[in-house]
Order: C-alpha cells, then sequence, then structure tokens
C-alpha cells in the first residue's frame, strides 16, 4: 500500500483509489469494476452487485439508476432492464436485478405477467399481494390472480387488501360482506341501484313516513279550521237551498220539454 521513487527516503500511502503490491515503485489505479476508499491500501474491492464502478481509480462504486441492474460483483456498466430481460421489466436504485414492473403488469414472484381487467394500472412496481382494485371488482386472497367484477357495484369500493384484514373487510363497503360483496349484513337491506343500504330512518322508512306525516299535517289543519268551515256553510245555507231547488225545477223542465218533442214526433 506503499511507494516509492529512486533515491526517497520514505515510502508514501496510496491514495484512495489506488493500491500498490510489496515493493512497488508507484501507485496503480484500480481497474474498472474495482474500488479502494481506504489510503495505503495493497489491493481493490470488487463493486458489490447492484452497484457499478466505470472508470478506473475510484475510490467508491456507483448504485445503478432506476431502470438498470447489475446481477454481479465487480461490475463497471449496468445493464438495461428493457433491454436485458424485457419492454414491461423495470428496477429501483441500486437493484442486482429486474424485479419491478411498468404500470401496466404486476410482479408475481417470477415474471411481469399483464394486469387483469379491474387492477389500476396508474402505478408501478406492484406485486401480486399489493394488487389495487378498481370500484366494483373483487377478489378472494392476497395471492389470486383472478378478478371479478360486482353483481352489486357499489358494495366493491376497491383498493388494496390489507395485510392485517381479509378480502371482504378490505374490499366490502360497511354493511356488505361474503363472497364478491354480495351479501348485506344484519340490518343493512339491499337497494337495487345503491347496494346494502342502513334499515334506518332516512332510508327504507323514509317514504311510509313522509306520507304519515302529510296525512296528520291535513287532519290538523282541518280539526284548526273545522269552526271555520261550519261558521261559511250557515252562511251560504240558504243560498246554497234555493240554487238546490232552481236546479231541480230546471231539471224537471227539460224532462218534461223533452218527452212533448218524442210526442209531437
Amino acid at each position: 500500500g506503499k511507494s516509492s521513487g529512486s533515491g526517497a527516503s520514505q515510502c508514501d500511502d496510496c491514495e484512495s483509489g489506488t493500491f500498490a503490491e510489496a515493493a512497488a515503485t508507484t501507485c496503480s489505479k484500480c481497474p474498472a469494476g474495482l474500488h479502494q476508499p481506504a489510503k495505503g491500501s495493497a489491493s481493490c474491492l470488487n463493486c458489490s452487485a447492484g452497484t457499478h464502478a466505470p472508470s478506473a481509480g475510484s475510490p467508491t462504486c456507483e448504485a445503478c439508476g432506476e431502470g438498470y441492474f447489475a446481477p454481479k460483483s465487480g461490475a463497471y456498466v449496468c445493464l438495461k432492464c428493457s433491454s436485458e430481460k424485457g419492454p414491461s421489466y423495470d428496477s429501483l436504485e441500486g437493484s442486482a436485478e429486474c424485479d419491478r414492473c411498468i404500470a401496466e403488469t404486476y410482479w408475481d414472484g417470477d415474471d411481469c405477467v399483464v394486469k387483469p381487467e379491474g387492477v389500476v394500472v396508474d402505478e408501478s412496481g406492484t406485486t401480486l399481494e399489493k394488487m389495487k382494485l378498481e370500484r366494483g371488482y373483487f377478489r378472494f386472497s392476497a395471492m389470486s390472480t383472478e378478478v371479478y367484477p360486482c353483481h352489486h357495484y357499489w358494495n366493491c369500493i376497491g383498493g388494496k387488501i390489507l395485510s392485517n384484514s381479509t378480502a371482504t373487510g378490505s374490499l366490502c363497503r360497511k354493511g356488505s360482506e361474503g363472497p364478491l360483496c354480495s351479501i348485506c349484513a344484519d340490518n343493512y337491506y339491499m337497494s337495487e341501484y345503491s347496494g346494502c343500504q342502513y334499515c334506518g330512518i332516512g332510508n327504507a322508512w323514509l317514504g311510509p313516513l313522509l306520507f304519515a306525516v302529510i296525512v296528520l299535517l291535513c287532519v290538523a289543519v282541518a280539526v284548526c279550521n273545522q269552526k271555520k268551515l261550519m261558521d261559511l256553510y250557515t252562511r251560504f245555507e240558504d243560498r246554497l237551498k234555493s240554487l238546490g231547488q232552481k236546479g231541480t225545477i230546471a231539471f224537471v223542465t227539460m224532462q218534461v220539454t223533452s218527452s212533448s218533442l218524442r210526442e209531437t214526433c
């Protein structure tokens, strides 16, 4: 890890990124793919998988960027996931393999697979366990590759199956349960247009309640105005009787006239 020139009185430590074997007169740069952070070293170190040293004399290794990987130690260049594995593959910074997928696919543990219908496609890096569903879809477990449309759209809220919950607990709205969130819990009823609804005031009993209130209001108005209605009838009683008599006379007259006309004909 030291070197000395001709006529030197002492040996000097090699700088970081370089090394010197025993009895060396000069320090040598670490080859590309190797590094040496310490001074006075007699050898260089391999860059670990997921990193690289692109040029000679590197004191440290650089992490591979997103979308690139270095599967072995001692790399001087990182490989591109889309070129080496396929257009669906991606990686995080400092990766030793391409184990991340673009937004349209998910990682099943071995490969990137196209997401089925009903799975959100707005985020990359999805794994099978963390697949996020759109509203109206359901799957039976975090390891299930099958996604099903729900019979009652509003019961299935979508999202991910939480690690501390079940499929129904994570994917079904409050008040719904069972396969495809198709069963209403106690005190809930199935609405044709909005799924499971709470059986409380303001839902199933709202219509009958409003009808009863209207009937009661009409009865109350009639009771409160009963005296006024009787006074009105008494005031116009004679006039109403007179109009009734005149109407009766007119009707009888019309009957007699009609009978006379028939006899004449």
